[in-house]
This record gives structure tokens, sequence and C-alpha cells, in this order.
């Protein structure tokens, strides 16, 4: 973003530490040393433990006040007193604007965007647990009052993986950044996580190694006891007081000695390393979740409540189109649901070495185009050495479908898909194919309910 108006995107970001920091853009790319924020009155500006940062006007005064998010705490703003090239900001922070009964906005960041597209932009909110909720914005877009959280994706809770492996569901630490990813006109949301992979280190230790890692763990144990822990409270009572009155050279001096306290212990734990058989990798994945329009969550739903169009013993195939009728240029979709027996696993629609993909080819009438088919993200299950993207439970694909505008009404039109799938268990694979049909009238006024699809 351009923090003082000069024309050249710089980037602001908070850190572990409730420090902040300016990267003054110097064009082309390029970017200055970082810059600690401070207050107007020169003390570095607190935005709360791994903060993050976003700036907007909050205050309709025609210039950038800084929001900031944490990991521990709720969010928080400090007004620009300065002008929109210069900015100054206020010590004091202030909570973010609610309406009544609405209680305060806590998470680990907070991004402002249109995201329900009334051209107002909201908050979206990451948390520490992986949840992320929206709070829309009531006021406007330049002073916002944002409503009580509404939650667009629940915490997965938590999912321990060997290293080496995909996870099935996002971890903790949640980061998000609001973009339209698939370019279909809504904005979806991109997660940052935070997922701890196991490994094993070594054998199982012998009876003297176990002896002897007993020893340095009640070294270790003596050196920190209850005065250890007392004296690093104490410091860090005094780091954060140094640091809240700018005193930079006291925090020096207080970090030199609390990094003096560690190195015994860190000592102590670099004799017991070799001694571990399991070890922890800290690793980021990014995850897509697409913001589906309101009729594919009518359709989605509708679609599990008609007669099957085919059944086996471990699938069955439903189909429901949007429209009965449909006017000249307008789009619409039809739906494909697998419902998939417990225990069974049927694959995803890219091809693959190890797998055959489920398919659903359509036959369209002159006149009709495949806008898109989407298909939800399916689970990357590592099968050797090939990662097979798999579907359990139920699944369902939408294709859009767009008429000619030059087609003629009082038509009708008949569209046909064949679909196929490979339903799995353990080293038992079967196949299984349909053909479904239906027809849509073409009317000048667009149509009304939805229709189930005949399987031929």
């Amino acid at each position: 973003m351009d923090f003082d108006a000069d024309g050249i995107d710089d980037v602001i970001t908070g850190s572990i530490y409730e420090d902040m920091y300016l990267f003054r853009g110097l064009g082309k790319g390029t970017f200055a040393k970082a810059q600690l924020l401070k207050d107007k009155d020169g003390k570095p500006l607190e935005g709360g433990y791994c903060c993050t940062t976003e700036m907007f006007d909050m205050d309709a005064d025609g210039d950038l006040d800084l929001a900031c998010a944490s990991r521990i705490g709720t969010a928080k703003w400090f007004r620009n007193v300065g002008t929109r090239s210069s900015p100054e900001f206020d010590p004091v922070s202030r909570p973010l604007p609610m309406e009544k009964g609405a209680g305060s906005i806590a998470g680990s960041n907070a991004t402002y965007a249109d995201w329900d597209g009334d051209g107002i932009r909201d908050l979206v909110v990451g948390s520490e647990w992986g949840q992320v909720v929206w709070h829309r914005n009531l006021g406007q877009d330049n002073k916002p009052t944002f409503s009580a959280a509404q939650q667009l994706i629940k915490a997965p809770g938590f999912e321990r993986i060997k290293e080496g492996e995909v996870p099935r569901v996002h971890g903790s630490r949640a980061k998000v950044t609001i973009v339209d990813y698939d370019q279909d006109g809504l904005l979806d949301i991109l997660l940052g996580d935070f997922t701890s992979c196991t490994y094993s280190t070594r054998a199982p230790l012998t009876k003297k190694e176990t002896k002897e890692k007993k020893a340095l763990e009640n070294e270790l144990d003596q050196l920190q006891n209850q005065a250890y822990y007392d004296e690093i409270n104490r410091l860090n009572k005094l780091y954060w007081a140094a640091k809240k009155a700018g005193n930079l050279k006291e925090v020096e001096a207080i970090k030199a000695k609390q990094a003096a306290m560690r190195r015994p212990a860190d000592k102590l734990y670099s004799k017991l390393r070799p001694f571990r058989t399991t070890g922890y990798k800290s690793h980021g994945w990014v995850w897509f979740y697409r913001q589906t329009p309101a009729r594919d969550v009518a359709l989605t739903e509708k679609v599990l409540s008609v007669e099957p169009a085919a059944t086996t013993e471990e699938v069955t195939l439903r189909s429901l189109a949007s429209h009965t009728s449909v006017s000249p240029g307008q789009e619409f979709q039809v739906a494909v649901s697998f419902q998939i027996a417990n225990g069974w696993h049927i694959y995803g629609p890219e091809k693959g070495q190890s797998y055959i993909p489920t398919t659903i080819q359509w036959e369209l009438p002159e006149g009709m185009t495949i806008k898109n088919i989407h298909w939800p993200q399916p689970f990357p299950v590592r099968q050797g050495k090939a990662i097979q993207p798999t579907y359990k439970k139920t699944v369902t694909a939408l294709a859009t479908i767009v008429v000619s505008k030059d087609i003629k009404p009082s038509s009708q039109l008949t569209l046909a898909g064949n679909v196929r799938w490979q339903v799995c268990r353990e080293l038992l694979c079967k196949l299984g194919e349909s053909r479904i049909m239906t027809s849509v009238a073409v009317s000048r006024p667009a149509a009304g309910k939805s229709t189930s699809v005949d399987s031929r």
C-alpha cells in the first residue's frame, strides 16, 4: 500500500513483538531498510504480540489510520493525526468501532475487503486456532461500524502429520488475504497457516543413553527453578517498560541479560538433542477457499434430495438443473452429486498416473456452451511417491452452461452427460459409469424452478 501518497507502494509489517515497521518503496520493486513506526511523540507504536497491520480511513478525515490485529488480545487502531502524505499517529490506541452489543474483534490478522459485494469494505479476520470470521461493515467505507462475527471457515482442530505428508485441513495461526483467485467475480480466501510435522530422528534409546538423558534433564530442572523463572519474568517486565518509554539502550541491555541467562540452558538443550527420538518441524501451507455463489449453495443442497440417477453398492449419483427454462444469453447450472459409501473414495477430475479420474463429458445441443465446471478441492492422499486427489462421503460438481443470445425462444434443448468414476478402498477398486440427460425450455422470461436430471 502507498503509506505516504507518493505514488509508490510501500510495505508495512508487524512482528513477533509489538513492533511495527515501514519498508518505504523506492520504485521498481525495491525498498528501503526497515523503519520502526513511532507515535507522534517519538515512541514505538505497540501493535500487540505477533501483530499484523492494515491501513484505511477510520474516521472519514481523508488520511489513512493504522489498524492492528494480534494473536493475543483484541484488534485496535491508531488515529492518524498527521496528513495523508505525512502520517503521524496518536500514541493511544482505540478499539475498532462495533455495532451495539457486537463485542470486540479478535484474531491473528484483519483484512479490509468488500466481502459481500455491497460496495463497502468489511473485515475478514483469521484467528489463532484457524477459524475465519467476517465482520460486516454497517457504516461507511471510510467510517466503519462493524457487526458481530459471522463464521466463514470453522477452526479445523489439530491434525498431527509426519514429515512429507500433506495435511487434509489447514492448521493454526490463520492469516488471510482476500482476492478473486479464480476470477469468477467473487472474492475468495487465501489462507496461510502454521503446521507442525513430526519425524523420527534415531532408534530407541539404550539403557545407558536413557540414564544419561535423565541426568541431563535433572540438571536442567535444577537450573530452571522458580528463582530462574522469577528473574525471567522480572526482566520481561523491565523490557516492555523500557520499550514503552522509548529507552532503546535499556532495551538492548536487558536483551543482553536475557541472552546470558539462556546460555547455560541452551548448552544443556544441545547435549540433550542427540537423545531425541522424535523431532518437530514447523511448516506453512497456503489454502484456497472459494466463495460460492448463493445459487450454488442452494443447488448443492437441493440435489441431495432428488431421486438417484444411478445407484451402485458404493456410489449414488444424483443430478439437478437450476432452471426448467432459460432465456437467450442466460447462464444456468447443472449439479452432479456423488454420495460415496463409508470406507470408499473416488478421485478428482485431473488425470493422474496412479488412478482413474472422475469425469463428466457433456453433450450439448447447438446454442449452448460450457462456461466452466467447478469441483470442490479434493483431499490429497499420499500413495507411495504419488499424491492422489480423493473425495469421500459427498462431492458435487457444478457445470455452468451458457445459452446463446441468438437461440430462438420456444425451443426445447436436451443436454446429456457421460459420467465415469473409479471407486476404491485399500487394494480394491471398481469402475462405474452412467449417462444423465435433461432438457430445458428456451423462453423470453427467465425461468423458475429446479428440476432433477434423468438417467439413461
